[in-house]
């Protein structure tokens, strides 16, 4: 028998399936409202994400950029719509870990090469952030840990199939750009960037299609053939948008910063060791569990 009853006015009887005890009830109630004040602290934090413009597109001058939260969000469409032709994934885990991959950032920000953070640091900061935003949850606290953690690894089936529709999304979203902005090929690093990232074959699938737009789109433009605009006609494009790269802190000694850059300066970085993650002091492993979904 499950149940809980009131016993006089200071404390409650709860009686279960162990026996009976007596639970005082300013306790009870202090620890609902604990719960209650934590998960709506991980909300906020949650909001901030809505307000946080991708870091990339903002040191290219994209004006209005997309936040993280509306990455995430696209993200987890992708993964909730997508029906895979071939796959024994858990489709469920997917989408969690589509939904929880930034999550860090809503208190460390989108960190890139040029904010002077080591690879190593960075990844040491987003785990710290993830241990507390976790604590900030009930049940769930140890899945997001585990969530962000198989992410960071790409071990398993699922974590490489979310990191490529986050290579999916950049790609397509600096596609929607240079339509928004009339300008074929004016983010072509941003597409080179997600060369060789694509393997699964409905993914492979999709990139063509946004690529057999886009070419058209050039080609609609006057980019003959689909060519992109060289290096120099992207700078003087910029300068005639009066783009203010010295404000937004977007130059670089070469005066521009590409994700070409970004991603080499991320290639020099040396292998590190996996951060030890520890949550109400146990050690967090990655341990995929199976969904019934």
């Amino acid at each position: 028998m499950r149940g809980l009853f009131v016993f006089g006015v200071k404390s409650l009887l709860t009686v279960c399936n162990c026996g009976t005890r007596v639970v005082p009830k300013r306790q009870l109630c202090s620890r609902a409202m604990d719960s209650t004040q934590n998960f709506l602290q991980f909300l906020k934090l949650v909001g901030n994400l809505k307000h946080l413009p991708r870091t990339g597109w903002v040191m290219r001058g994209v004006k209005d950029p997309e936040t993280v939260a509306s990455h995430m969000y696209r993200m987890a469409m992708m993964s909730y719509a997508i029906h895979p032709s071939e796959t024994n994934m858990d489709m469920n885990k997917v989408l969690k870990m589509a939904l929880v991959h930034d999550l860090a950032e809503s208190l460390v920000g989108d960190i890139t090469p040029y904010d002077g953070v080591s690879r190593k640091r960075k990844r040491q900061m987003e785990t710290d952030a993830m241990v507390k935003i976790a604590k900030l949850l009930g049940r769930n606290k140890t899945e997001v840990v585990t969530l962000f953690k198989e992410y960071e690894n790409q071990k398993s089936a699922e974590a490489r199939f979310v990191k490529q529709l986050d290579s999916l999304d950049m790609r397509l979203q600096a596609f929607e750009y240079e339509k928004k902005e009339g300008v074929p090929g004016k983010y072509q690093e941003f597409i080179d960037s997600t060369e060789g990232k694509f393997t699964h074959p409905d993914i492979v699938a999709l990139v063509r299609e946004i690529d057999r737009e886009r070419a058209m789109f050039a080609d609609a433009n006057g980019v003959g053939d689909g060519d992109i605009l060289e290096d120099e006609d992207i700078v003087k494009i910029e300068e005639e948008e009066d783009v203010s790269r010295k404000d937004a802190k977007l130059t670089t000694e070469a005066g521009v910063v590409t994700s070409k850059e970004v991603e080499k300066k991320e290639k020099e970085s040396l292998p590190e060791a996996e951060p030890i993650i520890q949550l109400d002091g146990k050690k967090i492993s990655e341990t995929p569990e199976k969904s019934n979904h």
